[in-house]
């Protein structure tokens, strides 16, 4: 009898050194298991607060993400612990004033309602830079005005607030400068950059255009993309 007894409490007690050694998911304390899924829309800081966990413990738990200005859906991550305290999700980021000393710069404009388009926080734009369609290279009159435009579309997920400059070659008139881009340049739109310019010296000249695209990300810092294609002007 009193071996059947040890043996009895002998397995009880392996049970329940077993049922601890499992390891518990984040869904026993909060509603995300120790993997998150990340959904359109997401960013670390919303996946953190629905997750119950701090955001340097989400750092610590997805080794190179701090280095990233951005997450894609269905990128996994590592949720640590669980849950502790349920915290609601902060308001989807929106794009707040910004100040700059340039003649293109206007403030950000607020982005659609939040849900009417999800971020996933990829900014991208590409330059264009053309004469009369002419792209990389073309030949102009000598003395004659011409238009040289630079088209930028947002390629990317998020609006951006678009600048751009250009250098006056050396013995050229810059007769007028406009642009038709919005304060907020929103995803798959395209905007022009035009400058018209009378050239008093011949031969071939390099323009470059560098152009910005400004951003907010979800942490509230600014940030920026950039483009500086260059054309050829060949001037007879």
């Amino acid at each position: 009898m009193f071996i059947k007894r040890m043996l009895q409490i002998t397995l009880i007690m392996a049970v329940l050194a077993a049922s601890l050694a499992i390891p518990r998911s984040a869904s026993a304390e909060g509603p995300c298991a120790s993997i998150y899924i990340v959904q359109p829309g997401d960013w670390l800081t919303k996946i953190a607060n629905y997750c119950g966990v701090s955001l340097s413990a989400l750092y610590d738990a997805n080794p190179g993400v701090a280095y990233q200005l951005y997450i894609y859906p269905g990128q996994a991550l590592n949720i640590p612990g669980g849950g502790v305290l349920p915290v609601n999700p902060p308001p989807a980021p929106i794009i707040p004033q910004n100040n700059c000393a340039t003649p293109f710069c206007q403030p950000f404009a607020i982005p659609p309602a939040p849900g009417a388009i999800a971020y996933h926080w990829y900014p991208s734009m590409v330059v264009t830079p053309n004469i009369d369609n002419h792209f990389f290279q073309a030949t102009v009159s000598f003395g004659a005005p011409f238009t040289f435009q630079a088209k930028v579309r947002n390629n990317g997920d998020v609006p951006l607030q678009v600048i751009a400059n250009l250098t006056t070659p050396v013995g050229w008139d810059l007769n007028a400068n406009y642009n038709d881009c919005p304060a907020a340049l929103h995803v798959g739109a395209v905007c022009t950059f035009s400058w018209v310019f009378t050239p008093h010296a011949r031969g071939s000249v390099l323009l470059r255009v560098y152009a910005r695209g400004f951003y907010t990300d979800p942490y509230g810092a600014t940030q920026r993309v950039t483009g500086s294609p260059g054309f050829v002007v060949n001037v007879y």
